[in-house]
């Protein structure tokens, strides 16, 4: 299949960046953002999303503190304008993503953001490919509201192959605004369920 040309430059798409206590992993993230070929991000539009070390609802400690507080080192060494968000209580992965799609999509009122995890090692042509992926797919945004680029990472295809396929994992990702909505509008239910305790004893 087809796709369409990659963008070149910078772009204007905020990045978020999700982050608990390895700060040797955010390491590489940071420096494969810094170092894209083709499409740059704007180092003031990167977010940090640093969740905390102690849950305020048990008291329980679930992150080291001096990682974290390596993390947001890590973090403002790669981008010193990007933006730190630091929960002072552990809050837990869920409404820590919550929290940055807020940030993105209501605070910021964004059409579209692209986020990351702290475990996901991007190529040097990723935001290339993510911005390609979103041109491709406007013609019909309303059935993909999630798309990534990193394909099938259990598969070695003879490649390079573009294709689409449904996602899977959620590590490095775009997300629509319109799609966002339309998915919390259905969460209330799980949301009153997750927050029953620490994300980590939830309830599976």
């Amino acid at each position: 299949m087809a796709m369409t040309k990659s963008a070149v430059g910078m772009t204007d798409v905020p990045i978020v960046i999700y982050a608990f206590d390895r700060p040797h992993y955010l390491d590489r993230v940071c420096a494969g953002l810094v170092g894209q070929r083709h499409l740059r991000a704007d180092p003031s539009r990167v977010h940090l999303l640093q969740d905390g070390a102690v849950s305020k609802r048990t008291g329980h400690q679930h992150g080291r503190p001096g990682l974290i507080a390596r993390s947001i080192e890590v973090f403002r060494h790669h981008f010193p304008e990007g933006h730190v968000h630091a929960a002072p209580d552990n809050i837990g992965i869920a409404e820590n993503v919550l929290r940055g799609q807020t940030l993105v999509f209501e605070t910021l009122d964004a059409p579209v953001g692209y986020f990351f995890e702290d475990d996901l090692e991007p190529g040097p042509h990723y935001l290339a490919a993510l911005e390609a992926v979103r041109r491709a797919t406007e013609p019909f945004a309303d059935r993909v509201g999630l798309f990534a680029a990193y394909g099938d990472h259990r598969n070695q295809p003879p490649g390079p192959q573009v294709g689409y396929r449904a996602l899977d994992h959620h590590w490095a990702f775009g997300l629509r605004r319109d799609a966002w909505r339309r998915i919390q509008a259905s969460l209330a239910p799980w949301w009153e369920e997750i927050r029953r305790n620490d994300y980590r004893a939830r309830n599976d």
